[in-house]
């Protein structure tokens, strides 16, 4: 609908000067409404561009995130830990016995379907590990297998030393052969991670080789002449 004021009475110069000046701000208000709705028809067509843009980016997403999951899922190492302490039936030539157990820790690190035992050690020499680590004397005090207390100690240990080793170890396989297959197929000696840790403290002292020095042996020097003589 045009409002625009054509012609208001025989003509303009008969208006008053007052209604002139209502006039003039008319008209400007008049022209400022059909900038702002050329502007809002321009805004109109780049929010619907926009919004097309936005709905490929959203299919895009969705498609990308179900193959990062996929990713994730299959590459993202996850690791439990266990502790054994299980009896053991075994036998000899007067029957069957039951052992203790071996009561021992071991890591397993599962990547994809792939899962992965890592031997630790037994519950003294994994406490004995710690002790040596942190330059303490109260790992050898606990019992794990007995203890709730302590086996949570003790596998929290474990999250806090053992694990970020074993995640910097896959980082660097990956990067440098692009999986961790080498890993997953190798055998892994998991007290190395306990040694490498003693070894990196500020605790570790140096073992002092023991040298056993070899006594010389006399020799002795028989007297010909002086036999010859006795046997006389």
């Amino acid at each position: 609908m045009d409002k625009s004021l054509k012609k208001m009475g025989d003509g303009w110069i008969f208006v008053p000067a007052d209604e002139r000046k209502k006039k003039l701000d008319y008209d400007k208000l008049l022209y400022r409404i059909n900038q702002r709705e050329k502007r809002l028809a321009k805004l109109a067509d780049t929010i619907s561009e926009l919004k097309k843009e936005l709905k490929e980016w959203k299919k895009f997403s969705t498609s990308e995130y179900k193959e990062l999951v996929k990713f994730h899922k299959t590459f993202q190492p996850s690791f439990s830990i266990s502790l054994s302490k299980a009896p053991k039936v075994k036998q000899n030539s007067f029957g069957s016995f039951q052992t203790g157990g071996n009561k021992s820790w071991t890591i397993f690190v599962t990547v994809g379907k792939v899962k992965k035992a890592i031997y630790l050690g037994t519950i003294k020499s994994v406490n004995e590990q710690l002790d040596l680590i942190e330059g303490k004397s109260e790992y050898f005090e606990m019992f794990p297998h007995k203890s709730i207390p302590h086996k949570n100690t003790i596998i929290s240990k474990i999250n806090e030393l053992v694990i970020p080793l074993i995640m910097n170890e896959l980082v660097e396989l990956l990067q440098k052969e692009g999986s961790v297959e080498s890993f997953l197929n190798s055998p892994i000696k998991g007290a190395d991670y306990l040694d490498f840790l003693y070894k990196n403290s500020k605790y570790y002292k140096v073992k002092e080789e023991v040298r056993i020095e070899k006594k010389k042996r006399r020799m002795t020097v028989f007297n010909r002449a002086f036999i010859k003589d006795k046997n006389k």
